[in-house]
């Protein structure tokens, strides 16, 4: 019995290494295994003939998402603001008041808290108005018509680093305090701040954030029968109207702009790697003209890569994102998630939609060699992957 367990063992040995040598093929093999054995391969659309192709648009981001309200003319973007106080009024007393008109506004100052600058921001002027119809905090460029009241209803305005502020007429806000009081009265439908056309640059105030710290505020005093009080209320809502053309860069450039917003699509012709392929790595670098590129003092230095879903309705797939981070004047990024779900077929080659990293905390213009650029500049897809030989 022990005779036959020694003789055994070493049959067993044999085949368990003669198994191995099979699943982990040397070189010594490869004639053996040929036309199955795989080897790494490498694609550089740089030196390699990949067409590909590239271009860019006007698109729109959700503002009503932004933590900042915006305010000024830079370049080819224009912001403005809608504000609505949440006025009210629980104190009876008050509410008496106000209704047999016995209370005096004072003084009534709006405070914005400066959180982002772009251009020449000493240079802003811009108007108050009186909103007269209903809007919501998903207004935006392509809303139906805004009315106001032409004029001006601020007036001490000043600003600093860190503060902007001004008076609004105290009939209006008096008329607010009413629309408070009485909820039959429905003529509280905030203010409209407008930039003057000859601004260059923008402002960004803190918008309402359950986590903002400087949040818009109304502070009014008032009186009755001699007493001063004094009332303060937050915005809500509050939302930027941002617009614009598409930016003027060299002919050869895309754009990805945020605010506006602006998205640029790059594709790569991939036909040439095999279906069954395991994409080890696919690093895609985008190169910055930065003398057509513009930023603010604060921003994403940031490219989000989507999968393009329809190029003619220029969508793409909202739940695939992949952050290229800037180094220097280029933006990499690992794309293989994406490049292995077109080789295996999940996803339809339709390219890739390049937005910006930050899409609605400031109107950052990012200008990038586009694939009509000279080689060493367009575009640049390099792919590691696996495969049959």
């Amino acid at each position: 019995m022990t005779y036959k367990k020694i003789f055994l063992f070493p049959i067993l040995l044999l085949s368990m290494m003669f198994y191995s040598c099979s699943d982990s093929p040397s070189s010594i093999g490869n004639n053996i295994l040929s036309p199955d054995f795989v080897s790494v391969h490498k694609i550089d659309s740089s030196t390699d003939s990949v067409q590909q192709a590239s271009t860019y648009y006007k698109t729109r981001v959700r503002l009503s998402d932004s933590p900042r309200l915006f305010l000024g003319k830079y370049a080819n973007v224009e912001a403005s603001t809608l504000i609505k106080f949440a006025v009210v009024v629980t104190d009876t007393g008050l509410k008496n008041a106000i209704l047999n008109s016995t209370l005096n506004v004072i003084s009534s100052k709006v405070n914005l808290t400066r959180v982002y600058n772009i251009g020449d921001t000493s240079s802003i002027i811009y108007s108050v108005h009186k909103v007269n119809n209903y809007w919501t905090a998903l207004y935006n460029a392509d809303s139906s018509s805004l009315e106001y009241d032409p004029g001006d209803i601020s007036s001490n305005k000043s600003s600093t680093d860190s503060l902007y502020s001004f008076d609004l007429d105290n009939q209006t806000v008096l008329n607010w305090l009413h629309s408070a009081a009485d909820t039959s009265d429905k003529s509280n439908h905030g203010i409209y701040l407008s930039p003057d056309p000859a601004s260059n640059g923008i402002v960004g105030f803190d918008a309402y954030n359950v986590n903002a710290v400087g949040l818009p505020r109304l502070t009014i005093v008032v009186s009755v029968s001699g007493n001063v009080d004094t009332l303060s209320y937050i915005s809500l809502p509050d939302v930027s109207i941002i617009s614009g053309n598409l930016p003027v860069v060299p002919a050869e450039d895309i754009v990805v702009q945020a605010g506006l917003a602006v998205d640029s699509w790059v594709k790569f012709d991939l036909s040439s790697i095999k279906k069954g392929s395991v994409i080890n790595k696919a690093q895609l670098t985008l190169y910055l003209d930065s003398s057509a590129t513009k930023t603010g003092d604060k921003f994403t230095n940031a490219l989000i890569v989507y999968f393009s879903k329809d190029t003619s309705a220029h969508s793409y797939d909202t739940t695939s994102a992949i952050v290229l981070n800037r180094s220097a004047n280029y933006f990499t990024g690992n794309i293989a998630p994406f490049v292995q779900s077109i080789v295996s077929g999940f996803h339809e080659n339709q390219g890739f939609v390049l937005g910006a990293g930050g899409p609605n905390t400031g109107v950052e213009l990012f200008a990038l060699k586009g694939s009509g650029s000279e080689t060493s500049l367009r575009p640049r897809l390099v792919i590691t992957y696996t495969g049959r030989k």
